[in-house]
């Protein structure tokens, strides 16, 4: 017997037997099983994005309000991965800028910072800590965005979830993953492209550990 939805309401043909009116009840049990596994999948979403989103505001209103700081400064010219991988490593730093300070003289800590990155040599070691220090803040989306799914083995071509539209985590992912590579942010739209992309691209191992410091560079 065809089994039709209009609403709520599960309409049957007068003539009905037992066996009919069994197999209706299994329609209707199967609609709400389906109604309520919608539901259940887009709870934890809706219940993450109503936790995280007052943190994230605050956060990003935070990090704006630095970037304005050393804006003033004059550093929107100077590389800010490598200007993290600098202020990572506070000891090297102060040896650099004195360095520099004796070189060019008294002068503004971004002329300072740009005479230290004049040496290629200690602009690359930092802009790779910047990176190393970006990727470990940036691990816990790369888990929950890739390595979760991996180890569900729900990543088959024909996983539904592939069809969703990309995650804001996935799109601060992939932009963080073209800053650090240096390269054009791809154009994917949907969860499963940004899975692949992040997947074949994010898992560098030279991301997970510090660059090593040069023999001439120890103390």
């Amino acid at each position: 017997m065809p089994c039709r939805r209009r609403g709520h309401i599960l309409t049957m043909t007068y003539d009905t037997d037992f066996a009919a009116i069994m197999a209706a009840i299994d329609c209707t049990a199967d609609m709400i099983r389906a109604d309520l596994g919608v539901i259940t999948e887009k709870l934890p979403e809706l219940r993450r994005q109503a936790l995280a989103d007052p943190r994230r505001r605050n956060r990003d209103a935070k990090r704006y309000a630095l970037g304005g700081a050393l804006t003033v400064l004059g550093f929107e010219r100077i590389d800010p991965i490598a200007i993290t991988g600098l202020l990572g490593n506070p000891r090297r730093m102060l040896t650099w800028l004195v360095d520099a300070r004796a070189v060019i003289g008294d002068a503004p800590l971004a002329d300072l910072v740009d005479a230290v990155f004049e040496h290629a040599d200690r602009y690359d070691w930092c802009r790779q800590w910047g990176v190393h220090i970006d990727w470990l803040h940036g691990k816990a989306l790369y888990d929950a965005a890739v390595t979760s799914f991996v180890t569900s083995g729900r990543t088959g071509a024909n996983e539904r979830w592939r069809r969703d539209t990309i995650t804001a985590d996935q799109e601060q992912l992939i932009s963080r993953i073209c800053t650090w590579r240096q390269i054009t942010e791809p154009k994917v739209t949907t969860r499963g492209e940004a899975f692949d992309w992040i997947y074949a691209a994010g898992g560098n191992p030279t991301w997970w550990g510090p660059p090593a410091t040069p023999a001439d560079w120890i103390d």
